[in-house]
C-alpha cells in the first residue's frame, strides 16, 4: 500500500497513523483531513520500549486527534493540523 493510499485509509477510518517514515509527516502538514500521524524519530529498540514511549507521549496529550506528534529520544512536539 502506498503512503497516499494509507493516508486515506486513515481519513476515512478515523485512524492514526504511527509510523517512522517522515514522508507521513510531510504528508500531514499539506494534506487536509489526515486525522493524526505519530512520527516516531527515536530508535527501534523492541516493540516494548516503541509502545511505552508511544503510551507516555500519549498520556501528555488531552487529545492526538488533528496533531502531528513527533517523538523522539527526550521530547515530544506537537503539531495541530488543522
Amino acid at each position: 500500500m502506498g503512503d497516499e493510499e494509507v493516508v486515506e485509509l486513515a481519513i476515512r477510518e478515523s485512524g492514526i497513523i504511527v509510523t517512522f517514515d517522515k514522508d507521513f509527516g510531510r504528508i500531514a502538514l499539506i494534506k487536509h483531513g489526515v486525522p493524526s500521524v505519530i512520527l516516531l524519530r527515536i530508535s527501534p529498540i523492541n516493540p516494548q520500549y516503541i509502545s511505552e514511549r508511544i503510551l507516555s507521549a500519549l498520556n501528555t496529550i488531552d487529545n492526538p486527534y488533528g496533531k502531528l506528534i513527533i517523538i523522539r529520544k527526550k521530547t515530544i512536539k506537537l503539531i495541530t493540523l488543522y
